[in-house]
């Protein structure tokens, strides 16, 4: 019997790319950068690619939010520090929410008959912002950020540490969603 359900946020709950869309077309503006659909493109595909490289281990969160941008300025011969870029982009990242369509509606049935729950790998300031934004804090009854958890999702420990705060947790009555 399903008890407990495991929700992503990006690309599960609420829509990512939407929400990258923006922040990073705000962001480039914001240093003067041109923004064009190529260039929101080509950095969507680097941070997927960057993204994975953490959750395979072989780069550190750090890291990553810094080297994305060094390669698509590399890449274009844009000359803005990535340090600069990376601030402005988080915080816009942050701002608002965009609904997957029939999420929230999905929130509001499932509340109250399962124990539900955030996983995610999303950066902590901006994620506890994407979901104050979108007023679902309400529905779950833990929120686990890899940041806080100390490992990235979908490592083993990740979900060993992040689970194992859940009092009588039992992983065969639960479901991942995203």
């Amino acid at each position: 019997m399903i008890k407990y359900l495991l929700f992503d946020i990006d690309d599960t709950l609420l829509d990512f790319g939407k929400a990258e869309a923006y922040a990073i077309s705000r962001a480039f503006s914001e240093v003067g950068i041109p923004v064009t659909d190529g260039l929101i493109a080509r950095y969507s595909e680097i941070n997927d690619f960057v993204w994975s490289m953490l959750e395979k281990g072989e780069m550190t969160r750090e890291e990553i939010l810094l080297y994305r941008f060094s390669l698509l300025f590399e890449e274009r011969g844009i000359k803005v520090e990535p340090e600069k870029i990376q601030k402005i982009y988080e915080w816009r990242l942050g701002e608002g929410h965009y609904f997957i369509d029939g999420a929230e509606e999905l929130l509001n049935e499932l509340y109250g008959k399962y124990e539900l729950y955030v996983v995610s790998n999303g950066t902590a300031f901006v994620q506890d912002r994407r979901l104050k934004s979108a007023d679902i804090v309400r529905f779950f009854k833990g929120i686990f950020i890899s940041e806080r958890v100390g490992h990235n999702k979908p490592s083993k420990e990740f979900f060993d540490t992040a689970l194992g705060s859940i009092e009588g947790f039992d992983r065969s009555c639960a479901i991942l969603l995203g």
